[in-house]
């Protein structure tokens, strides 16, 4: 009888937590298919009012700007994830870490911007024409960027992605789709400065209110039980650990924009991004579902639970290949899109397409895996075998853009996004808890 009712109340709680994840899943899906659909018309909207060189530009202060704020963020949003679930029941703690959190984030965020304005100081007397501004307008970026990163992994871990999502990536490029949509009766934006200010200002708006929600409803911070004395230290030291195993990630995802720029110009770029852009489409879905994944993970770990940490990334892994695998296969038979969208300007960009559709979709498979990767002992190895391709790839594309231009550069991406998202799973392989669980 005892052992019935048990079972019974197993049950229960395993149709409730199903209930949670499908009711995340679903306000997360309806986030991000809104927020892709600002995201691709605000490219629509700036490629054709200000052309292959003007959306370049663009899309260098945007990219530049957001991984320099990531990595100022430093290892505090995956701590985020990896300690909320395990704070869970003790909010005073949690709310501490968050406020730990959201001052190194707007440190990291403050400190990358500095960087990015001293190197446009530089590029003033010896660089590429446009480079210094576009480095300017990047340094607004790159505080938002910060805080939006951190603030959408703490609701994520809180089992609340579609907040996540709407802050960090609805709210700005609605912001300068609206307004660049405003701006048509009146002959366009005219320049990038205007696009580029508008997403900063949003994004820093946006960040600040997911921190706060975040926060929300978790006590004050009373006094501290000595026993807990050395946590902000462990947390320092392990938010440093978790960045050299994610930067590399950060930057192979966006360190193409940051060399085509330079080596090629903005025109260049401006092809590149729009390929870009159209292969983000891959990739949407599944990256979507490993940042609702990402607590349910996180739980399965501090569990020690092997059975269910595997049903989840299999399913994660199955539901990513039957959205991406069929996307992949429909970009490979219409290359003609960017014409078709952001006009005749931007043909040259239909051969960059399908190694970047590739590329997404090694990524979206890589994304669940990634959680895992960096909790187990190879997650220093992981971060010096991907921080060797992000140089790799550095090398590789500065020696064939010239010659090859974007496509050279966007079959090198595909390339490196295989071989980084084949080390991430054999880092969450090894770092598969023992325990079979129930």
């Amino acid at each position: 009888m005892r052992q019935t009712a048990t079972e019974t109340l197993r049950g229960r709680l395993r149709a409730r937590l199903r209930g949670r994840f499908l009711r995340a899943l679903g306000g997360a899906a309806l986030a991000t298919l809104a927020a892709r659909g600002a995201q691709f018309g605000m490219a629509l909207a700036l490629g054709t009012q200000l052309g292959p060189a003007g959306f370049g530009q663009v899309a260098f202060a945007l990219g530049t700007g957001t991984l320099a704020g990531q990595l100022g963020a430093g290892g505090w949003p995956a701590l985020a994830v990896r300690r909320t679930e395990g704070l869970a029941a003790r909010p005073q703690r949690l709310r501490r870490l968050m406020a730990m959190s959201s001052r190194a984030a707007l440190r990291g965020g403050g400190l990358a911007a500095l960087l990015l304005g001293l190197a446009a100081l530089i590029c003033l007397r010896a660089g590429p024409e446009g480079l210094a501004e576009g480095l300017a307008l990047a340094a607004l970026v790159a505080p938002g960027a910060a805080l939006r990163r951190l603030g959408r992994q703490q609701l994520s871990a809180l089992f609340r992605p579609a907040t996540g999502v709407v802050l960090e990536d609805l709210a700005a490029p609605a912001a300068t789709l609206a307004v660049a949509l405003a701006a048509i009766p009146l002959g366009g934006l005219g320049g990038a400065g205007v696009a580029t200010g508008v997403f900063a200002a949003v994004g820093g708006a946006a960040g600040w209110a997911a921190l706060a929600l975040a926060r929300r409803g978790l006590p004050e911070t009373a006094a501290h039980d000595p026993a807990e004395a050395g946590e902000p230290a462990l947390w320092t030291a392990e938010a440093r650990a978790l960045l050299p195993s994610l930067a590399p990630r950060m930057l192979l995802a966006r360190a193409d924009m940051l060399l085509i720029a330079p080596i090629l110009g903005f025109e260049a770029a401006g092809l590149y991004a729009a390929a870009q852009r159209l292969a983000f489409l891959v990739s949407a879905p599944p990256l979507l579902l490993a940042q609702v994944l990402q607590p349910w993970v996180s739980r399965a770990l501090h569990a020690g639970d092997r059975r269910r940490l595997l049903q989840v990334l299999g399913g994660g892994t199955g539901a990513v290949l039957a959205w991406a695998a069929p996307a992949v296969a429909l970009v490979l038979v219409f290359p003609e899109a960017p014409v078709a969208l952001f006009g005749e300007a931007f043909a040259a960009a239909g051969r960059a397409l399908a190694p970047l559709a590739l590329a997404e979709m090694a990524a979206s498979i890589a994304a669940p895996l990634m959680a895992v990767a960096i909790s187990g002992p190879w997650m220093r190895a992981l971060g010096r075998a991907g921080l060797a391709l992000a140089a790799g790839q550095a090398l590789v594309i500065a020696m064939v853009a010239p010659t090859a231009g974007v496509t050279g550069a966007a079959w090198t991406v595909c390339a490196t996004s295989g071989a980084l998202a084949t080390v991430t799973a054999l880092a969450a392989l090894g770092a598969l808890p023992r325990r079979a669980g129930r």
